[in-house]
């Protein structure tokens, strides 16, 4: 029908429901509707279907734009209650684009009756889910929404911030809480502001680890703060901690007027970890430091002036707890010298004093009920008669001063309880001592002087009566 020239051909276009048959379904039948560079239109009017239908494989095929347009209502595809696959654009590399025009476009996938599944997967390329605009991107489960991904999955935004977890829902949010990972979170060489919990209400940070530690490390010259707020306590470990340990080239603490405290049973704070180091507490003063620390030259706790190692040391402890003030500031008053005290001091041994001693007063312990054995001194004159008196000058002396007094070794040949004698065997003498038996001695020549007396005045009385 109309194979020459140029021809409109109707069938079935009058105003009557016609039925119109092409071909049948005998045999190898084969029906075959082609056109040139015009176009193949099949159009309803009214509530009338268009259908083609095949019992095998329905293939519509061109060799431009395949479209499949309507006017008013839906375009169906897979719509009836037949269970099997839908697949589009299964061979061939291809970009397949749903929505992608200028207007605004609803795309639903699924939906939530039964078990419905829906499976987005890439092969080496990507999938990615782009919003222009004010538009959002909701990816909604009812149970649990899975992104899993062989490689490296990322959530990145361009512009605005990205929440996990920002509806006011309580529940929990787990960051790889299986198998053993590496969590990381701004590890990039920018300069990021990361935030934990916030201060409102009762809102609770907790960091736990295993046996594995924690550490906090920041870049070049970056500080780590930890500032509870109000009446909140800042605590490092718990009693059931072996060690608390805090690191770092220089480490801040911040207090109000409470300070520091260490609390719990046998509470310590050590500093330095054994090795071969000098280790410092400093306390910085408005115009000078002071610092308490361990010198691991000599191994001796120091006290004094400085921030660092070398500087002026005041006074040490060594291991056999022997403390020494090494400052050689001479007293010349009772407000000047290498150690003030303004209160009394008690000493329950031997004092051993290089120089001169100068005091308002010296009392020595002579209570009766301290003394057992107590017998009169005897012959005090004759000992006293043995004593050498003599001058010297202290070879340590840079005064050179001369000194009256005895000489030790003497007084140890005369009376070797008065003498004493150091670890080095330098001997000293009881001066104190000496007094005693000078007044033993002074008192027998009294009574030697009044014998005396009284035998002048006899013999001055004969001698008046005489004459």
């Amino acid at each position: 029908i109309g194979t020459q020239g140029e021809r409109t051909i109707s069938i079935g276009t009058g105003a009557f429901a016609d039925t119109i048959n092409v071909g049948n379904a005998t045999g190898a039948t084969a029906v075959s509707i082609t056109s040139g560079t015009g176009s193949i239109a099949l159009a309803s009017t009214g509530s009338g279907d268009i259908t083609i239908d095949s019992d095998d494989t329905l293939l519509l095929d061109a060799d431009g734009v395949l479209e499949l347009n309507s006017s008013a209502g839906q375009i169906s595809i897979g719509n009836d209650d037949v269970d099997q696959n839908i697949n589009i654009g299964t061979q061939g590399e291809r970009t397949i684009s749903i929505g992608t025009g200028a207007f605004a476009d609803t795309i639903n996938l699924g939906n939530a009756t039964g078990a419905t599944a829906v499976s987005i997967t890439s092969g080496t390329g990507s999938i990615a889910l782009a919003s222009t605009g004010s538009g959002d991107i909701t990816i909604d489960s009812d149970d649990t929404l899975l992104l899993d991904s062989d490689g490296v999955l990322e959530l990145n935004s361009s512009a605005g911030e990205i929440s996990i977890g920002n509806d006011d829902v309580d529940q929990n949010i787990n960051i790889g809480t299986q198998g053993e990972r590496t969590v990381n979170i701004s590890t990039g060489a920018f300069a990021h502001t990361v935030n934990v919990g916030n201060a409102t209400g009762a809102t609770a940070v907790n960091v736990t680890t295993g046996s594995g530690g924690l550490t906090m490390t920041t870049g070049t010259n970056g500080n780590i703060s930890i500032d509870p707020h109000g009446t909140g306590n800042l605590t490092l470990g718990s009693l059931d901690n072996t060690t608390t340990s805090l690191s770092g080239e220089v480490i801040h603490m911040n207090t109000g007027s409470a300070g520091v405290i260490l609390k719990g049973t046998t509470p310590k704070l050590t500093i330095g970890d054994a090795g071969a180091e000098d280790t410092f507490l400093v306390f910085d003063g408005n115009l000078i430091d002071y610092r308490i620390g361990l010198d691991d030259g000599t191994d001796k706790l120091e006290l004094g002036v400085g921030s660092t190692h070398g500087t002026t040391t005041a006074m040490t402890i060594d291991s056999s707890q022997q403390v020494m003030v090494t400052t050689t500031t001479q007293s010349t008053s009772i407000n000047t010298g290498a150690l003030l005290v303004s209160g009394g001091m008690g000493v329950t041994k031997n004092v051993f004093v290089g120089g001169d001693v100068t005091c308002i007063g010296t009392c020595t312990a002579s209570d009766l009920n301290l003394k057992t054995d107590i017998n009169n001194i005897i012959d005090a004159k004759t000992t006293l008669n043995k004593i050498r008196p003599v001058n010297y000058r202290f070879k340590s002396d840079i005064k050179n001063r001369s000194k009256m007094g005895v000489i030790a070794q003497e007084i140890f040949n005369i009376l070797p309880d008065l003498v004493h004698s150091d670890t080095e065997g330098m001997l000293s003498v009881d001066y104190t001592s000496l007094i005693s038996l000078l007044v033993k001695g002074f008192q027998e020549q009294q009574v030697e002087i009044s014998q005396m007396q009284q035998h002048i005045n006899t013999l001055e009385n004969y001698s008046i009566s005489n004459n």
